[in-house]
């Protein structure tokens, strides 16, 4: 028998203004794309946006349905925009935010906590990852809280089923 741990390093942000350029114009952006959210049933706003190599961000917003099963979360809208528009090995990162519509229904922006993705959000995350053949890093906002930031996919979702489980490597 074997014992080993697995760790995450989440870097804290006070505020945007601590972030990089193009890390505080991803966030910005993922808010944008957050406006674009269809929740009529839950008010609950979700945006992403992906960095891909040449700066350029795709973005992406939840899509709810009456048949809650059938809605798509804002990160994987985004990352299969990326895909089909043929930058699945052009991606470089994330950037992800959310909230209730009604912002009088969420605490003070200094008493938020960061969005943090779904499980099926980060089993795509991590496919995307292996299809770009890089680790992307991931930042997680609470639109006016702390920022927190991820260097790597995996520290969402550590030991996961990814193409490798199946015999296929990256290519």
């Amino acid at each position: 028998m074997r014992t080993f741990s697995l760790t995450t390093t989440v870097i804290e942000y006070a505020s945007l203004d601590e972030l990089n350029q193009n890390e505080r114009r991803l966030v910005l952006d993922a808010r944008r794309a957050r406006e674009e959210a269809y929740a009529p049933y839950s008010n609950f706003l979700v945006g992403a946006a992906l960095l891909l190599e040449d700066g350029t961000t795709i973005l992406g917003a939840n899509q709810e349905n009456a048949s809650y099963g059938m809605t798509a979360c804002a990160e994987r809208t985004a990352i299969w925009r990326a895909w089909l528009q043929g930058h699945a090995r052009a991606i470089l990162g994330i950037a992800i935010t959310g909230g209730m519509r009604d912002e009088h229904l969420e605490p003070p922006p200094e008493q938020r906590q960061p969005i943090r993705p779904c499980g099926a959000c980060r089993q795509v995350l991590s496919e995307a990852g292996f299809r770009a053949r890089r680790s992307l890093f991931v930042l997680l906002d609470s639109r006016g809280g702390v920022l927190y930031r991820l260097d790597d996919v995996e520290s969402l979702l550590p030991l996961s089923f990814d193409p490798r489980t199946l015999g296929v490597e990256p290519g």
